[in-house]
């Protein structure tokens, strides 16, 4: 609980300031790339800042023209059957059906590998960010008839993968809501990864009665969905799936334009690929100026600059007001009186309900924007502790239903894996609300597949 200081006064405007950025009647906020100034670009591209302005008129504009040409570069130029963890049906199809006693070996290794690929893959990592935010101009509605097509085919081949291992083939309901499990987690998977990889990148050896093979997350969250949901004696699918093509911006850019937007993109790429940056990394959240902070005070930036020496300091307060705000959302539900509730319940009540419009995530800023060593060590920290906390938490939760984890696995792993199905969950109800309406089926479910009756 903050203190009624003139820091904590402040702390409490900068928080706000955060959660409403630019807050001056303007329709669209982009929070992600709000870091790559027209300064930055100027050093860059060797070119006055006049030149950039006579561009586009306000550096506002070069951000919603830089978003757009971001997600489309990064993410929705990338065409569907390249995506890492599809096999054509063709070649799905044609694979023997493995005897029972190799099934878990083969879904360990190929999920194993899915979940390297991802977490290597940094346009992974700049899609959790940019959905973390209200979209900008046309990217909404894009967005969903990418995600939508994506999670369809990523359930088909989910489908095609299992029975090929010997398994039964899922309702179609179930095909989706598979893939949008294994989408969230691996999605916060390569988030947090960045910050805390001990937590992620460990194999865990596991025997489910079949063989004693190494695990990922991924890996026990596919085969505990896959094991626990429901089968059909449908038809197998035969016709070949109709490949989507993304179509490019409804306004195109001059050439003087493409090349400094590519510029750009370059500069935020490496903001967030780079770990140790020898070029000074792009301003996290550069909207929230210390004159943003003194006018929606009230007081004279002074005044500000007498509670913050540096921009700097200020920053790290925000981080951590962030970061305790975060933590504190996360558990609060786990102590509910009078009168007990599943892990399920609590799971749908964080990610919220499917017809309301999900609140920004300004500590997303910090978590791709890896350049500051004190962030980066801050959000470390806090990571740590908060999966401790939950592992307390589930510990508890596991014990009330007289389970406890199956043999090489922790409460820390399991900590872990709710974690990402929550944060990943919040993204994707920006994005496909209706594929997150069965997470309190699906946490359900993991946690009884991967742990035992005592």
């Amino acid at each position: 609980m903050l203190s009624k200081t003139p820091r904590a006064k402040y702390r409490k405007v900068l928080l706000q300031l955060a959660h409403q950025p630019l807050s001056d009647g303007l329709p669209e906020t982009p929070y992600v790339v709000a870091g790559i100034t027209f300064a930055e670009l100027s050093r860059t591209a060797g070119v006055p800042r006049s030149t950039l302005y006579r561009l586009w008129e306000t550096q506002y504009d070069f951000w919603i023209d830089l978003s757009r040409y971001i997600a489309y570069e990064i993410d929705y130029s990338q065409r569907e059957r390249e995506l890492p963890w599809l096999e054509r049906r063709s070649t799905a199809s044609r694979r023997p059906i493995l005897a029972a006693d190799q099934s878990d070996k083969e879904m360990s290794a190929q999920a194993n590998a899915v979940q390297a690929i991802v977490m290597d893959d940094f346009r992974v990592l700049i899609r959790a960010a940019f959905i973390g935010y209200p979209d900008v101009a046309d990217l909404g509605r894009v967005r969903r008839h990418v995600e939508t097509s994506r999670l369809e085919s990523l359930g088909e081949e989910l489908s095609l993968s299992w029975i090929a291992i010997g398994g039964a083939m899922f309702t179609v309901d179930a095909e989706t809501e598979i893939a949008a499990t294994m989408w969230c987690i691996a999605d916060e998977l390569s988030v947090l990864n960045r910050f805390f990889p001990e937590a992620c990148g460990q194999l865990f050896a596991v025997d489910f009665g079949l063989g004693e093979y190494p695990w990922s997350l991924l890996a026990l969250v596919l085969r505990s969905l896959c094991h626990g949901s429901p089968a059909t004696d449908q038809p197998d699918r035969t016709s070949e799936r109709e490949w989507y093509e993304i179509p490019p911006p409804d306004d195109p850019w001059n050439d003087a334009q493409l090349t400094n937007l590519g510029l750009a993109m370059e500069l935020f790429v490496d903001s967030i690929t780079s770990h140790h940056n020898t070029v000074e990394p792009p301003g996290v959240l550069d909207y929230v100026t210390v004159a943003r902070v003194a006018a929606m005070a009230g007081v004279s930036r002074r005044t500000i600059y007498n509670v913050w020496p540096t921009r700097d300091e200020m920053m790290s307060d925000l981080l951590q007001d962030l970061l305790h705000d975060h933590a504190t959302v996360l558990l609060a539900p786990f102590d509910v009186s009078p009168g007990p509730v599943t892990l399920g319940e609590i799971t749908a009540s964080l990610i919220g309900p499917s017809n309301a419009e999900p609140p920004a995530e300004p500590l997303l800023a910090f978590m791709i924007g890896v350049g500051n060593e004190r962030h980066h060590s801050a959000i470390r920290r806090a990571n740590q502790e908060l999966i401790a906390q939950l592992a307390q938490q589930i510990a508890v939760w596991l014990d009330s239903v007289g389970r406890q984890p199956r043999d090489g696995i922790g409460f820390e792993q399991l900590a872990v894996i709710w974690l990402c199905l929550v944060r990943g969950g919040r993204r994707l109800r920006r994005t496909c609300p209706q594929f997150t309406a069965t997470f309190e089926t699906a946490v359900e479910m993991i946690m009884r597949e991967l742990s035992v009756l005592r």
